[in-house]
């Protein structure tokens, strides 16, 4: 993600802003952002007082600035203007090449006031109110190959892997059974992996549907390596966040 200068045989940081609006997202971008600074880019990282997303972020000495909280009194209409004005005045103020963000709301309105690129990552297609209000203003949208939803033409780019394998792929994530055992949530006899899925989409689109009203189910699977080799296979060239950043970025210039 390097750019160059012209008239010189060799590359200068970028400044990246990565906007954090869901305890999830700390865990997407984590490992880019270390893989970034070791490369010498400057990183800012902003955040959204979501459940535990700052909690996280704390946890793990990445430094953040703090925007807005969910639950205001302007609700998520609100929200969205409040942290799309003081993004923007961060943005001013710091100047960044690029920015990121799953999702990508604010960064993509932020990008138009400012006139900043902005990468927006996403994997929900039923998310159709907050796509419509995003992808039509972000710079490049990079989305799952097997995504199906609409995506601006021309400025999508779509990659052989998932958001997940981001932190839950060798070597950067292991399983360990035993802090499951020692919260309670599974005990030693128990040979089933537990998926939890989302609940209650923040999306008028997907309330007119009844199932989706109260969308949680819990899916179980019995350990087996087919697993990862699924996931090696679907991702034979691993979707590193910052490589998909990296190829936005050059295409976005």
């Amino acid at each position: 993600m390097e750019k160059p200068v012209a008239g010189v045989g060799r590359r200068t940081p970028l400044r990246v802003l990565i906007d954090i609006g869901h305890p999830a997202h700390v865990h997407f971008f984590r490992r880019p952002i270390e893989e970034l600074r070791a490369r010498g880019h400057d990183i800012l990282v902003t955040s959204r007082r979501k459940e535990i997303a700052t909690d996280l972020l704390d946890a793990l000495g990445l430094d953040h600035c703090t925007l807005s909280a969910e639950g205001g009194r302007g609700g998520m209409f609100g929200e969205l203007l409040l942290r799309d004005f003081r993004l923007s005045r961060m943005v001013r103020s710091w100047r960044p090449d690029v920015m990121a963000a799953i999702g990508g709301i604010f960064i993509a309105h932020a990008g138009v006031i400012t006139r900043t690129r902005s990468l927006v990552f996403y994997d929900t297609e039923n998310a159709r109110l907050q796509n419509l209000l995003t992808y039509p203003f972000a710079t490049r949208v990079l989305v799952p190959r097997c995504y199906t939803a609409w995506t601006p033409k021309g400025r999508t780019l779509r990659y052989p892997g998932y958001h997940e394998l981001s932190y839950l792929r060798p070597p950067f994530f292991s399983a360990r059974p035993e802090i499951a055992f020692d919260n309670g949530v599974a005990t030693r006899e128990d040979r089933r992996q537990f998926i939890m899925s989302w609940r209650n989409v923040p999306d008028s689109s997907a309330r007119a549907r009844p199932w989706h009203r109260n969308a949680q189910y819990l899916a179980c699977r019995r350990y087996s390596p087919q697993i990862q080799v699924a996931a090696t296979q679907t991702n034979r060239k691993p979707a590193m966040v910052s490589c998909a950043m990296r190829v936005a970025w050059t295409s976005a210039r």
